[in-house]
């Protein structure tokens, strides 16, 4: 396993990270606490030491098994706070609906004692929006804040999917230490958005849904096989599975691939990315934690990852 360290901070990651929303049972499958502790021990032994959970994963569950397991088991955890009010993309919404600074240190505080911990690692807002480019200054300075008193080590902010805009007019972008924003072979709006401003803040990268919510995994099929109330069937609809079906299709035959070669070019391809420290991985099985620790070490050539970018423009 290869790391590196946040770019402001010393905190060091593994270039894989472990996603736990698939196993907080919200999405149909009931895990035990000890089938959790199974599958993140075997990430740990396989040199994940990076962990990403939220509030609202198993309501809190996964927050406290992680806090158990950190006891014997150095690792890294990021957490979030929900707004209180998830924000739509397609209608505007004051920031004051979602966040304020009593329910900030409410979540905080609420996080710190399901973790049992006095300093959460990594801490970044669950939600944004772009209208909140120049109305959310307030908010980036109080978690700063936070951070100086000591309570968390690194702040940062989760980007919504299809998000297709910048972060222009965050005045105190700067004070930010990370960004976790969507990236993938489907999702590129980032590396034209997003990415030219981490560079200049040095700001670190954690991509999430490199997969798709498992369309770039081979999982078409059983997604389309999912009832309609599923949570992943309401995020790929029928239409959205045939378009993706087709963009797959097409960027299979473009660079050549093999549908066992498209996990790890996907991987790959994030990583190549400017600014991209770590992959955020939902994983839900012994099997498939050893398959992505073995894809990392795939390579593809520059030439291919490049083309991976033109295909979709």
């Amino acid at each position: 396993m290869n790391y590196t360290k946040l770019k402001k901070t010393d905190i060091k990651i593994s270039k894989i990270g472990f996603g736990t929303w698939g196993v907080s049972g919200d999405w149909g499958k009931r895990f035990s606490k000890k089938e959790i502790f199974d599958l993140f021990t075997t990430a740990y032994d396989l040199g994940i030491n990076f962990f990403d959970t939220a509030p609202v994963y198993g309501n809190g569950r996964i927050e406290k098994i992680l806090g158990e397991f950190s006891k014997k088991n150095n690792i890294v955890i990021a957490t979030k706070i929900p707004a209180m009010k998830k924000p739509s993309l397609f209608k505007e919404v004051d920031i004051g609906e979602c966040y304020d600074i009593n329910y900030i240190d409410k979540m905080l505080s609420c996080s710190l004692r399901r973790l049992n911990k006095d300093c959460i690692d990594l801490l970044m807002l669950h939600n944004w929006h772009p209208k909140w480019n120049k109305t959310g200054d307030w908010i980036f300075q109080y978690l700063d804040k936070i951070k100086s008193k000591g309570k968390v080590k690194a702040i940062g902010v989760s980007l919504p999917n299809w998000m297709n805009a910048g972060l222009e007019g965050v005045s105190n972008l700067g004070l930010l230490d990370f960004i976790m924003t969507p990236l993938s072979l489907l999702q590129q709006w980032p590396i034209k958005f997003i990415l030219p401003f981490v560079k200049k803040y040095r700001i670190s990268v954690l991509a999430r849904s490199v997969f798709d919510h498992g369309s770039l995994c081979g999982r078409l099929d059983e997604i389309d096989r999912l009832p309609k109330k599923h949570i992943l069937k309401r995020k790929l609809n029928d239409d959205k599975l045939i378009e993706r079906e087709k963009i797959i299709d097409k960027i299979c035959k473009s660079l050549s691939l093999s549908d066992k070669e498209l996990i790890p070019f996907s991987m790959q391809f994030c990583l190549n990315q400017t600014g991209v420290d770590s992959l955020v991985l939902g994983m839900e099985s012994e099997k498939e934690i050893k398959a992505n620790v073995e894809n990392l070490k795939i390579k593809f050539s520059k030439t291919q990852l490049e083309k991976a970018r033109q295909i979709l423009r």
